[in-house]
Order: C-alpha cells, then sequence, then structure tokens
C-alpha cells in the first residue's frame, strides 16, 4: 500500500490486517522508481500506481506470475 495519509493509511491497514492479508507500505519516492523502472511516465496516475503495486507485489515476493504477463494484460486492455 502506498503511504496516502495517516487517516486513509490506517483505516484500509487495520481492516485487511484483520482478515488476514499481509500489508507493505511502498514509500512514495521507491514507488516512483519502480514506475519508471517499469516504463511508466513520471506523472502520478492513480492507474499506473495500482498496476506498479501489485506488479512490486509480484516481484519482491517471488511469485510465479512473471510481471511481464500483468503489463501485457494491462497494455492490451488499452489502459495506457
Amino acid at each position: 500500500m502506498e503511504p496516502t495519509g495517516i487517516n486513509y493509511q490506517k483505516l484500509w491497514g487495520t481492516h485487511l490486517a484483520r482478515a488476514g492479508v499481509p500489508v507493505a507500505l511502498v514509500g512514495d519516492s521507491e514507488l516512483k522508481a519502480y514506475r519508471q523502472h517499469l516504463g511508466f511516465l513520471d506523472n502520478k496516475d492513480d492507474d499506473a500506481d495500482a498496476l506498479a503495486l501489485a506488479c512490486y507485489w509480484f516481484d519482491y515476493n517471488q511469485s510465479d506470475l512473471p510481471v511481464g504477463e500483468l503489463l501485457e494484460c494491462f497494455w492490451s486492455a488499452g489502459s495506457n
């Protein structure tokens, strides 16, 4: 989750943790660098951030799903 304000972050973090969903915070600058690594623009964009957060999780949790497949689905849906 990207820290976006203490109230919003606390609300969702608490509910997700109670539901047994692991929660991790990814800082703004770290997410921006990761978006650039994926080839996204520098512009702040909620769709790109959401996709980058999903890809970040797969990259750093050694998921069997290659990040390239997520990106391919995203771009083929016309969300560029």
